[in-house]
């Protein structure tokens, strides 16, 4: 089994990335998706579809994934809006509180997406049930799960990104530790870089941006953007139960 997985798209910034747009690197990665992994089974979009969460930038976003012959699964990050997306997307499911979460099989695992919009802020919650919706759907699962959220649930080292964070890592990382080999992996977007870690002994991989990359400072409080690294999204190719996850970069010709 193959997943493909897009992130930090950030349809309608204005940031001057010498180059490319948002679109372009959208539509770019839709034909480089259709060249070499057309095969995927399924494709999950790991939130920041849009920069401001308005209805034109939604249907750009519907308008240019139309081509990708596989599900898309989206989840929504900090640059989204919530009840915009569900305008846009209105067969896109939700749970019972209104949350852009959903869970379903495929192969060997269930994938369970998490909704860890915050309105207002940077950062990310999961507040109002959506941690008790995770644990449930752990507790019933009879898989192994694969977990996607936009905000990272670790720490990325990166100094710029603590006021930017997850307010509820402990409890995420309680909830995590108390199901432990069950959830074999976390993904996340939000960071515009790659970066592994673990979450109570579980291992969690942030993805790069499909749009820019953010410099992988340790010591700078202030995020800077990168005018030279390429766009990316992520491929995970899955064996059973084995994973192995790929950057993917690619070119806007």
């Amino acid at each position: 089994m193959k997943i493909v997985l897009l992130s930090d798209i950030h349809i309608g910034s204005k940031k001057n990335v010498p180059g490319r747009t948002p679109v372009d690197c959208l539509r770019a990665a839709v034909r480089h998706v259709l060249d070499k992994n057309a095969d995927a089974d399924h494709c999950i979009l790991l939130g920041d579809l849009t920069d401001t969460g308005a209805d034109a930038e939604y249907a750009v976003l519907r308008d240019a994934l139309a081509p990708l012959p596989m599900p898309c699964h989206m989840i929504i990050g900090n640059h989204d809006e919530r009840e915009a997306f569900k305008r846009a997307f209105p067969d896109a499911p939700v749970d019972a509180d209104g949350y852009v979460q959903q869970v379903f099989d495929a192969g060997a695992f269930q994938f369970l997406l998490l909704d860890t919009y915050w309105p207002g802020h940077g950062g990310g919650i999961l507040d109002g049930g959506r941690l008790d919706w995770l644990n449930d759907q752990l507790t019933a699962s009879d898989k192994p799960c694969l977990v996607f959220l936009h905000h990272p649930p670790f720490d990325s080292g990166v100094p710029g990104f603590e006021a930017l964070r997850l307010q509820d890592r402990p409890a995420l990382r309680s909830v995590i530790a108390e199901h432990g080999a069950k959830v074999a992996a976390l993904f996340s977007g939000h960071c515009h870089m790659t970066v592994s870690a673990t979450v109570a002994g579980r291992p969690a991989f942030g993805m790069r941006s499909l749009f820019y990359q953010i410099n992988q400072d340790f010591e700078d409080p202030a995020l800077k953007g990168s005018d030279t690294a390429p766009p990316a999204y992520g491929v995970v190719l899955i064996d059973g139960t084995d994973l192995t996850v790929h950057s993917v970069d690619f070119d806007l010709t």
